[in-house]
């Protein structure tokens, strides 16, 4: 901890040898290291939530991430998830962000497919809405070749993307990660 700045060397380390696995490549500047994931969606509320904010949420879904959104707007939606994850359809369109778990989703475990990304990122360029990306155990596949993150396919800036080494690494470490335009 640099108080003013994340250590270089593992702002380095992030963005050469785990965020490439997902399909991304991001400049220092695009990412931010915190103290787990939890921590990660806390300062990402913190910075983008207040009352009146209207956010989706997959139901089911990771019961901190609704907690943490909840305790800043009371405009919390529930999204039901389907076979393939979050259904992408108009509704989407009255939110400003809308949280997901397309990798692995939290807790069906389904994966969202590809051609279902494409279409979440061009509902959120259409109708001006961001998502929040959490990709909590995106190195854990059992099977098959992984899915690219949805932030690796985002070429508007649409995507907030949250990461973790606590389930490849230690948990102990809580060392997350948050990657997203510079501005923010």
């Amino acid at each position: 901890d640099q108080i003013t700045r994340d250590d270089e060397s593992l702002v380095q380390q992030i963005r050469t040898r785990v965020l490439p696995r997902r399909g991304i490549w991001a400049s220092a500047d695009e990412l931010i290291v915190t103290v787990g994931a939890q921590h990660a969606l806390y300062m990402v509320a913190d910075l983008l939530v207040r009352e009146g904010t209207r956010v989706g949420v997959e139901e089911p879904g990771y019961p901190d991430a609704r907690n943490i959104l909840a305790s800043r707007t009371s405009q919390l939606v529930a999204l039901a998830v389907d076979a393939d994850g979050l259904p992408v359809d108009d509704q989407l369109r009255r939110f400003d962000y809308v949280y997901t778990t397309p990798s692995h989703q939290c807790p069906t475990g389904v994966t969202m497919p590809l051609e279902r990304r494409r279409e979440l990122l061009r509902l959120a360029e259409e109708a001006d809405f961001v998502i929040v990306e959490d990709d909590f155990e995106s190195e854990n596949r059992f099977e098959g070749e992984p899915i690219a993150a949805l932030k690796s396919l985002d070429r508007g800036q649409r995507v907030i993307y949250v990461g973790s080494l606590s389930k490849n690494l230690a948990p102990g470490l809580r060392i997350g990660y948050v990657v997203a335009a510079p501005p923010l």
